[in-house]
């Protein structure tokens, strides 16, 4: 895992941690990038095997991961954070957030979370009853997510209509949905962030 300080501003009240993408972004908001050397693992919350090659697991290190993120998030304790992922970094801060794992009131934008990772609905349904959460969260997603692949991935956008609203039902949620699929509107989905991020 690499961290990296994009950009820092004395007079900012407000830290993004953003995670796997953070070449992307720019902003006088404090930034921290973070990037991993071994993404389908480190951002993985439990062993799966990989849809598209079954000879192949995601080793589901995510917890240790998190412990990680917790470290950098303490070292902001002035700052309101807000916590950002794109696809398995997404599904990772879900995981945390839904584990309950990150105690510091944060605040989360999920780009897409990978959805159909193995299990993973079945947790969210589980989990949410016992949720703990007083910050926001902020779930973008492409109306055709997952389009023209095989099964479990052409289900994503369903996927992430019922994450919304099983979220809605406990916690303050905001959804925005964009044209396209998991790739798309990328810097359309990045602007509305830090629209979200800006808006108190």
């Amino acid at each position: 895992m690499e961290i990296k300080a994009l950009r820092v501003s004395n007079c900012a009240n407000k830290c993004l941690i953003v995670l796997d993408f953070g070449q992307h972004l720019d902003s006088n908001i404090d930034l921290i990038g973070i990037t991993f050397k071994n993404r389908l693992d480190e951002l993985t919350p439990w062993k799966s095997k990989m849809v598209n090659n079954p000879s192949r697991v995601f080793l589901g290190q995510a917890d240790s991961t998190i412990q990680t993120l917790k470290k950098i998030v303490d070292q902001y304790q002035n700052k309101e954070i807000i916590l950002v992922g794109y696809s398995l970094s997404s599904l990772m801060l879900l995981y945390a957030l839904l584990s309950n794992n990150i105690k510091k009131t944060v605040n989360y934008a999920l780009i897409s979370p990978s959805l159909w990772y193995e299990k993973f609905m079945g947790y969210v349904k589980e989990k949410i009853t016992k949720i703990q959460f007083r910050g926001k969260v902020l779930l973008l997603y492409g109306k055709e997510e997952g389009l023209q692949k095989p099964y479990p991935l052409s289900n994503t956008t369903k996927y992430n209509d019922q994450l919304y609203e099983l979220l809605n039902q406990k916690i303050t949620c905001q959804r925005m949905l964009f044209e396209g699929g998991h790739h798309d509107s990328m810097v359309d989905k990045i602007n509305q962030i830090f629209v979200w991020v800006s808006t108190d």
